[in-house]
């Protein structure tokens, strides 16, 4: 917003004001901001050019910013609630649908739309908790992480169909038993998944295999993708971060999906980490500890 609006004109010139910035009529609030964050002064003067307008007090920025956040969070929850709504109907009416033979072509291009319509959701979802605070207590049950985390890679079978992406999957028999937030957990672990899938090749090779080690439960993928660059390594598990680009297939990114999936691991005690080298793919650890 422009500066223009916030400047109290009443205010007669000072000679003290030779002695602080000059703020040009024309700037916006946050370049203003920036301005009164390397002074020790609640008010500066404005011009035009060498034309004294006014004064414009920090507050009355300040202020503004709160304000034009607070809408920009309303339309942002509008927005969100308005997306979800027809992509719910959309998955309710394909639940009334049922292909007696579920081998055929039709029956698997269906489940390849209900993924991507659960997929929709589920970013959906993930903006949804970085609005209403991602760090809110999660809700546990006790599960077995060994079916757990098989399951989490069965609902994305269906994509790798699609892009011709083949998974080949070794998974502990030892049965891991501990208190999850299931529907936190399981986004957070589709992801991963998912951006697995997003940036591999057509006709590469995904490896998975989950084993139990040292009271830990460890997933570990590796694709065979466009691999990370060095440079951007730093910035992956960042909120809105620089790191996201397009899938090998040109699928948009979020910046959101590991930053949501760090943060709900680590909110159940385990970590996540990954190895990359550009051109040659990516390999990702989870760790989940028994106890925690």
């Amino acid at each position: 917003m422009n500066l223009i609006e916030f400047v109290d004109t009443s205010v007669p010139f000072n000679e003290a004001f030779d002695n602080l910035p000059k703020i040009q009529w024309n700037m916006n609030t946050s370049e203003a901001l920036k301005v009164f964050g390397q002074q020790c002064v609640p008010q500066l003067p404005v011009y035009n050019k060498d034309k004294f307008l006014g004064i414009v007090t920090m507050v009355s920025l300040i202020e503004n910013c709160e304000q034009t956040t607070i809408r920009l969070q309303e339309n942002y929850q509008r927005l969100i609630h308005d997306v979800r709504h027809p992509l719910g109907n959309i998955k309710g009416l394909f639940g009334l649908m049922n292909f007696p033979d579920q081998q055929s072509e039709s029956a698997l291009f269906f489940e390849i739309c209900k993924t991507s319509i659960d997929t929709a959701l589920s970013i959906l979802e993930d903006l949804m908790e970085l609005e209403f605070k991602a760090e809110k207590p999660i809700e546990r049950t006790c599960e077995d992480l060994s079916s757990f985390f098989r399951n989490c890679v069965d609902s994305l079978r269906g994509l790798c169909v699609v892009k011709n992406v083949k998974l080949d999957c070794t998974f502990t028999q030892l049965h891991f038993e501990r208190l999850i937030d299931g529907v936190k957990l399981r986004r957070a672990v589709t992801n991963v998944i998912h951006n697995a899938i997003k940036y591999s090749f057509s006709d590469s090779t995904i490896n998975i295999v989950t084993f139990v080690e040292d009271d830990e439960f460890i997933f570990k993928i590796s694709d065979q993708g466009v691999g990370i660059p060095e440079k951007i390594q730093n910035d992956v598990f960042e909120k809105f971060t620089r790191a996201q680009r397009a899938g090998t297939a040109g699928e948009s990114s979020t910046g959101i999906g590991l930053y949501f999936s760090k943060q709900c691991i680590e909110q159940h005690g385990g970590s996540i980490r990954f190895r990359s080298k550009e051109g040659v793919g990516t390999t990702l650890y989870i760790v989940l500890p028994k106890g925690a």
